[in-house]
C-alpha cells in the first residue's frame, strides 16, 4: 500500500462505529477486534472533518470528541468551505475525504490552503486512486490517511500536526 507522510498505510476499508468494528476485512475473511479505548488526548481544538458519507462523518464526529477534540463535521464541501471562509482562525486541523462530489478533497484543500496556507490539512480515503501522498504533499497537503482512521492514528496525526503548528 501506499504510505503517507507519518507512515500511515493506506489498506482495506472498514468503518467504526460505535462500539465494536463492524464489517470484515477484504480478503481475511475475519472480523476485526474493537479498537481499544484511548484517553482523551485533545484539549478542545476544533478539527474540521469534511465526508460526503454521512455515517462516516457522524462516526468520526464521535471518535473526536472522545479523543477530546471538538471536530466540526459537515457533509457538504461547498459549506465547509463557506464555514472556514467566515472563521479561518477557528480550525487547527482540516480533515477531508478524498472523494467526493462537486468538490474533490483536493480541491477543498487547496481553497483552504490558499485562505491560510498554516493550516495542517489531511485527507482520507478509502481509496486513493492516482493519488500518492507524495503528490498530496506536494501541494501542502501533510499526509493521506486509510479509512477508517483507527483512534491511535488520529491521536498521533493530530498531536503531530498541532505539535508542528
Amino acid at each position: 500500500g501506499l504510505v503517507g507522510r507519518f507512515g500511515h498505510l493506506l489498506g482495506p476499508v472498514k468503518l467504526f462505529l460505535d462500539g465494536p468494528l463492524f464489517g470484515d476485512v477484504p480478503g481475511n475473511g475475519q472480523q476485526a477486534d474493537a479498537p481499544a479505548a484511548l484517553p482523551p488526548r485533545g484539549k478542545g481544538e476544533h478539527v474540521l472533518y469534511v465526508d460526503d458519507e454521512l455515517d462516516c462523518c457522524r462516526a468520526t464526529e464521535q471518535l473526536l470528541r472522545r479523543l477530546g477534540y471538538a471536530p466540526v463535521a459537515p457533509t457538504a464541501p461547498a459549506r465547509a468551505l463557506e464555514d472556514f471562509r467566515r472563521r479561518s482562525d477557528f480550525f487547527r486541523i482540516a480533515v477531508l475525504d478524498l472523494n467526493m462530489p462537486t468538490l474533490t478533497g483536493v480541491d477543498l484543500a487547496t481553497l483552504l490552503l490558499e485562505h491560510r496556507p498554516d493550516l495542517p490539512v489531511y485527507l482520507t480515503t478509502g481509496y486513493s486512486g492516482l493519488w500518492t501522498p507524495e503528490m498530496a504533499i506536494n501541494l501542502g497537503i501533510r499526509g493521506i490517511l486509510a479509512k477508517p482512521v483507527p483512534p491511535e492514528v488520529w491521536t498521533q496525526t493530530l498531536e503531530d500536526a498541532l505539535r508542528h503548528d
